[in-house]
């Protein structure tokens, strides 16, 4: 199972905040999720149906853009019942808001 430690579970609708690694038994089918990798002091923001299988190919070099910050840990999930929910909210991570909020995330993380 994937590393959850430290991070808060809420619920919030569709969505769940925080981590929660009964995602499938909520309904939920996609996940935004938030890396973190040490070495670059850098994060990763995505969407996905398969947390587990994508925190796998992150780590293991399979993603061009996070080959680089091996090894990532998995600092944030949020679930959605809908593609294009996680899709417009996993943009909205990569916003100038959304990203004070990757900071404070992190920062809580740590």
């Amino acid at each position: 199972m994937v590393e959850l430690a430290r991070l808060e579970s809420v619920c919030a609708g569709n969505r769940t905040v925080g981590s929660n690694p009964t995602l499938s038994a909520m309904g939920s089918r996609y996940v935004v999720y938030i890396l973190y990798s040490a070495s670059l002091d850098r994060t990763y923001t995505g969407y996905t149906n398969n947390i587990n299988r994508r925190l796998k190919q992150h780590n293991a070099g399979k993603t061009f853009s996070t080959k680089a910050g091996r090894p990532w840990k998995l600092v944030y999930v949020e679930a959605s019942t809908k593609r294009e929910e996680a899709r417009q909210r996993e943009k909205w991570f990569k916003s100038s808001t959304g990203r004070r909020k990757i900071a404070k995330i992190v920062r809580d993380w740590k």
